[in-house]
């Protein structure tokens, strides 16, 4: 009986069969594909978009280097911008985007080939508009003949920033509550504006008339 040893060289398979001399005769069986690392690829970019915006994505092969590529929009109102024979490539999202599946695909000369996708959707703002009220915090006059006024969103969304406008003029504070010092006789107006994700709201419009002694 005959002692068989399996020996992988390069692609080949060769059997080393031992005679009854001793002596090794090598016989090769066939040819097998090599233990390489399986071809893949990712595409890499932001899968929730504002409506509207640009964005850019990237082909990242994982076990092979490519030296072409090409890109094509599969689905959605969206379009490349520019070049598409890059790595990387410009998507433009139009104002009625929804949602749209990109594809790229990374070649080279060895026939080594990668083709994936990545599906990308809108993001959906909150429709609701804040809404603002506000009062006088403390009755009667300061010596510097200023009161103080208090507002406040009454239906605040957690995460959202809040910035605060005083006759028109953007202030540093944010949040959900502002304290204002208004002059007597100083008509003075306040809203409030929620910063979403891809567009901002407005509250409404609150007016004080402080009295002068």
């Amino acid at each position: 009986m005959k002692k068989l040893n399996l020996l992988s060289v390069g692609l080949i398979f060769i059997v080393f069969g031992c005679t009854t001399n001793g002596i090794d005769e090598p016989i090769i069986l066939e040819e097998a594909s090599a233990l390489n690392d399986p071809i893949s690829c990712d595409i890499n970019g932001l899968e929730n978009v504002c409506a509207g915006s640009t964005r850019t994505y990237t082909f990242k092969p994982t076990s092979y280097v490519p030296t072409s590529f090409s890109w094509q929009v599969v689905s959605g109102n969206m379009s490349i911008v520019g070049s598409q024979s890059s790595n990387s490539v410009t998507v433009q999202f139009a104002s009625n985007f929804t949602t749209g599946r990109l594809e790229g695909t990374g070649g080279n000369s060895n026939n080594e080939s990668c083709t994936n996708f990545i599906d990308i959707d809108k993001i959906v703002d909150p429709t609701s508009t804040p809404q603002l009220s506000g009062w006088e915090l403390i009755p009667g006059y300061l010596p510097n003949k200023r009161t103080h006024w208090e507002y406040e969103i009454t239906n605040p969304i957690s995460g959202v920033v809040y910035n605060w406008y005083v006759n028109g003029i953007q202030q540093t504070h944010t949040g959900t509550g502002f304290l204002y010092g208004a002059y007597c006789g100083q008509t003075t107006s306040v809203y409030a504006r929620a910063n979403y994700t891809c567009s901002s709201k407005t509250s409404n419009v609150v007016t004080m008339y402080p009295h002068c002694p």
